[in-house]
């Protein structure tokens, strides 16, 4: 499935397509931003300036995440987390290799995966990297899982925006 939208974005119109979605949602305004923060906090609003800008490179991670976002209906980014400083940064992770984990159970795709976990408590999230040496998972706080939520029936993933012309663009 995911397989598919890597041959599909190789087409040159869908290719395209995936560009200007990419540029579309993260437009610049007549300033420079892509990004308002408002705040009456001075502190809050330089923390989190230098959050975006600084430390998750919001100019130029975004566009990418977008464009992936629909490509695929799920991004997953690794976040660098230390203990003082809070966030320092953060990874894409490969799509096809990651499990999205609720209440002990998944709907994944890939066939090797966990199918339930008895050690994970009711109401919490993990990521499992199916394609990491050890399948270990990670913590809710430690994966940013942005997903199109257009159809229930791909939950808890989301689904891409080339879902629906996939089977005529097989033929």
């Amino acid at each position: 499935m995911y397989r598919d939208a890597d041959l599909m974005a190789g087409t040159p119109e869908i290719g395209t397509a995936l560009d200007i979605i990419s540029e579309e949602t993260c437009p610049l305004t007549s300033k420079g931003k892509m990004l308002n923060i408002y705040s009456n906090s001075k502190r809050t609003k330089s923390i989190l300036e230098d959050l975006f800008v600084n430390r998750l490179h919001i100019y130029t991670d975004l566009p990418m995440i977008a464009r992936h976002l629909a490509k695929y209906g799920n991004t997953f980014m690794f976040l660098n987390v230390d203990y003082n400083n809070g966030v320092m940064g953060w990874k894409m992770l490969p799509v096809y290799e990651m499990d999205r984990i609720e209440n002990g159970f998944t709907a994944s795709y890939m066939t090797n995966s966990l199918v339930g976990d008895k050690d994970i408590k009711p109401d919490t999230v993990k990521f499992i990297w199916n394609g990491h040496s050890e399948n270990k998972p990670f913590q809710n706080w430690q994966v940013a899982h942005f997903r199109l939520l257009n159809d229930s029936f791909f939950l808890p993933y989301g689904v891409s925006m080339l879902h629906k012309a996939r089977r005529t663009w097989r033929m």
